[in-house]
Order: C-alpha cells, then sequence, then structure tokens
C-alpha cells in the first residue's frame, strides 16, 4: 500500500482501453504499445518491498551507473561506425537506416529503439550521476559518477536530441537549487570542464550538426510543445 498504488491500477486502465482506440491501426500495434507503456510499472512495487537499507539505494544506483556507461561509450562508437554491424545481423535492423546522417555518420541510438530514446536515458542518468557523486563516499564510486556523467553529456550529443538536452540543463540547475552543497557545485563544475574535452575527442561536429538555429530556433519550439495539445484535443 503506497500512494502510487490508486494512479498506477487507474493509469494502466486507461491503456488498457487505448488498445481499443479507433485510431490504432492494428490491434497488435495496440498490444505492443499497452506492454510499453506499463511494462516497468510494476518494477516500482518490486523495488519498495525490497530496496530497505541505504547500501541496496546504493547498489541500484551502480547498477544504473554501470549501463548508462556502457550504453553510453556504444553509442559513441556507434556514432563513429554507423550501423553496418548491426545490419550484418539481421535484416530487421534496416530500420536504423533512417536516424542515419549521411554515409559517414549517423545519429547514435546504442541498444535502445532511436536517438530520442537514447537521448533521454543519457540526459537522465547524467543527472542521476551527478547527484551520485555528491552522494558516494569513496573515490572508486565517484569517479563512475562523474565519468559516467561525463559519458552520457557525449552520448546526448552523439544522439542529436533537442528535448533530453534542455532537460538536462533543467534538471541539473534543479539538483543545484534543492541541494545547495558546495561539494555538488565542484562535481558539476568538474563535469562541466570534463564534458566538453570528451566531446571534442569522441564526439566532435555532434553538437553543430543539430544544436543551430536550423534545428532549435522559437517557432519550431513553440510548435513542438503545442502541438500535441492541439492533436489532443482534435483527437478528443
Amino acid at each position: 500500500r503506497i500512494p502510487l498504488t490508486v494512479p498506477a491500477v487507474l493509469f494502466m486502465a486507461y491503456c488498457a482501453a487505448e488498445v481499443m482506440n479507433t485510431s490504432t491501426d492494428s490491434l497488435l500495434v495496440g498490444l505492443a504499445g499497452l506492454r510499453s507503456w506499463i511494462v516497468w510499472i510494476p518494477a516500482t512495487f518490486v523495488a519498495y518491498a525490497t530496496i530497505r537499507r541505504p547500501e541496496h539505494g546504493q547498489a541500484v544506483l551502480v547498477i544504473i551507473l554501470v549501463l548508462a556507461l556502457l550504453t553510453g561509450v556504444y553509442g559513441i562508437v556507434q556514432y563513429h561506425v554507423g550501423f553496418g554491424h548491426l545490419q550484418s545481423l539481421g535484416e530487421g535492423f534496416s530500420f536504423y537506416n533512417r536516424f542515419g546522417w549521411d554515409e559517414n555518420s549517423v545519429r547514435a541510438t546504442s541498444s535502445f529503439v532511436s536517438p530520442g530514446a537514447f537521448g533521454g536515458a543519457m540526459s537522465l542518468v547524467a543527472i542521476i550521476a551527478l547527484a551520485s557523486a555528491a552522494y558516494f563516499r569513496g573515490w572508486l564510486l565517484r569517479t563512475l559518477a562523474l565519468l559516467t556523467s561525463a559519458i552520457c553529456l557525449v552520448g546526448l550529443a552523439t544522439s542529436a536530441s533537442r528535448a533530453p538536452l534542455l532537460g538536462l540543463v533543467m534538471g541539473v540547475l534543479g539538483i543545484l537549487l534543492l541541494i545547495r552543497r558546495p561539494r555538488l557545485i565542484a562535481m558539476a563544475a568538474l563535469i562541466a570542464l570534463l564534458g566538453p574535452y570528451e566531446l571534442n575527442q569522441l564526439a566532435s561536429g555532434a553538437f553543430e550538426r543539430r544544436y543551430n538555429e536550423v534545428y532549435l530556433n522559437e517557432p519550431l519550439i513553440v510548435a513542438r510543445a503545442m502541438q500535441p495539445f492541439a492533436d489532443g484535443f482534435d483527437s478528443a
């Protein structure tokens, strides 16, 4: 019995009803969507039942950081080598061709389904890693947190995702305002120095391809934010 139970059940019921939405082309597509929306909700209750001590929470953080570090590194490699190694595994991986910039460069997806999903994960874990760097005790775990945060920044750049970049900036500012710890500010400054260096070394040109006036301008930002509301009202 936790406060999340009632809204979680209501949300899952709503998602189940959306399987029958008349705008969905296929029942199988609706079932796949249902799975993707609700599959991780039960993990909340598992975590609530099993994480009882600070070291339990720290173990979860370490797992998240290691996974993000590995997927971030793979995304950086993918940015340089493209999707050819995936297509050699099967024709289904040709799906990723849509995310190519040109013959020599791609928007990295890492092990995710799209550059946006990869960029969102990198943005979220960069924030978690920054907070972990101030929370952890011991140089080994702090080094892991700092390195992961910097790698996530580079991974975000290789995905060329725009919304997660804004989320990263706002998230970091929010943490700094809430915690107000000088050590955390020092960690953020260190990552701010390490990140651009890694960008130049590992993903040169990634930011310039996407974060410019062509892809980031006021009319586009307003349209991307407001159009889902308009579409929702039209659908209703």
